[in-house]
């Protein structure tokens, strides 16, 4: 098992919105950093804040789903 799959929440089981929403958190993220690295901090931070969002959903279903 590698060292990435080995962490976070266990997928099965899991809706096709939840991955597909877990997807849509992940490229914010990276376009976040890639605004970062172009010094875009305004235009990074509201990617960053949505990713922060999703993720706060994501962690609310995944604790109604235990």
């Amino acid at each position: 098992m590698s060292e990435s799959s080995s962490r976070g929440i266990p997928q099965s089981g899991l809706g096709e919105a939840f991955l597909a929403e877990e997807a849509r958190k992940s490229r914010l993220i990276l376009e976040g950093r890639l605004l970062r690295q172009r010094q875009q901090p305004e235009g990074a931070a509201v990617k960053f804040a949505e990713a922060a969002t999703i993720e706060e959903q994501l962690g609310e279903t995944s604790a109604d789903q235990q």
